[in-house]
């Protein structure tokens, strides 16, 4: 019987000095062992890391040689995700690159998966899957509102258009880069990472990921949802604070008029002013808890706009 050709993978993690989430995100990925039609190897960036996390990662590459997952570390100097993610692109790569972030856990069976979908030989270049926090009941109660005081930023990456594979299009929202898989021609057409856009260090600016992905759509790439590749994303208490939470909503919102472009200039000045004041006036003088912080994010994302549009 004719053996099937491998559907090579490369899984690509960056890390800064968070070795306790990436040792879960590591053991997870040790008990999701591929099937034997798909070759997969691990490569891992570090970005920037002290010298305990690069004796670490080092050791754990030492150790990981009879796993079925190769694993390679590859040291990133320069601080920022971008920087990280494009040292990656220009390492050689698989036919199939999957972004995974150190801070979640794939399902037992996402290499199955995968392989499963891989084979299928479908028109797209780019796939993402199912993703949503490891809520543990310690979460503050709103991260689950579903009203209209629903914050459009979360603490952490939820992605779920249900249970039927769908494609995705640019008018869509957009799955974090984290939750992606793309092909290597695609990437080769795309070209790098922005580095003005992305984390440095453990800062919360973004955008590196949903400008790659937007790029690359507009360049005629199709991008299709797949819920049986299925992640969770680790709990982080420090995420679901106050100061977190708006510190984030500043970054994305600065990050995304980065992306889309601010050509309003100083015509967008009353407007915002007016949103500032109402959403701090809102805030000041609300007495439910779960509003008053709606609020303060949208107070916050305003701000971003502001620093984004203004300088």
């Amino acid at each position: 019987m004719e053996t099937r050709p491998a559907c090579d993978v490369t899984v690509v993690i960056c890390t800064h000095n968070r070795m306790s989430l990436l040792r879960q995100a590591l053991d997870a990925l040790r008990v999701a062992p591929p099937p034997d039609d798909l070759t997969v190897d691990l490569l891992i960036v570090a970005n920037a890391c002290n010298e305990s996390t690069l004796r670490e990662l080092h050791d754990i590459e030492a150790q990981w040689a009879p796993h079925s997952l190769g694993l390679r570390v590859l040291e990133e100097p320069v601080a920022g995700k971008s920087h990280a993610l494009n040292s990656a692109l220009a390492t050689p790569l698989a036919r199939h690159v999957c972004f995974i972030d150190d801070d979640q856990v794939v399902a037992p069976d996402y290499f199955h998966a995968l392989s499963a979908l891989i084979r299928r030989n479908l028109d797209y270049g780019m796939y993402c899957g199912w993703i949503l926090p490891a809520w543990d009941g310690s979460e503050p109660s709103w991260v689950h509102l579903r009203d209209e005081y629903r914050i459009p930023v979360r603490p952490f990456p939820e992605y779920d258009f249900g249970e039927t594979e769908t494609e995705i299009t640019g008018e869509m929202k957009i799955p974090s880069g984290g939750n992606i898989i793309i092909r290597r021609d695609v990437i080769e057409r795309t070209g790098r990472f922005s580095a003005e856009l992305g984390p440095t260090g453990h800062n919360l600016m973004g955008g590196e990921d949903i400008d790659y992905i937007r790029r690359a759509l507009q360049d005629g790439c199709r991008l299709l949802y797949v819920p049986g590749l299925r992640q969770r994303h680790l709990l982080e208490p420090e995420r679901m604070t106050t100061r977190y939470m708006m510190r984030k909503c500043f970054l994305r919102s600065y990050s995304s008029i980065l992306i889309h472009g601010g050509a309003e200039g100083i015509r967008m000045v009353p407007s915002l002013l007016r949103k500032g004041v109402t959403y701090a006036l809102h805030a000041a003088f609300s007495t439910n808890s779960d509003r008053r912080f709606y609020w303060l994010m949208r107070l916050a994302a305003t701000a971003g706009e502001m620093r984004a549009q203004f300088g």
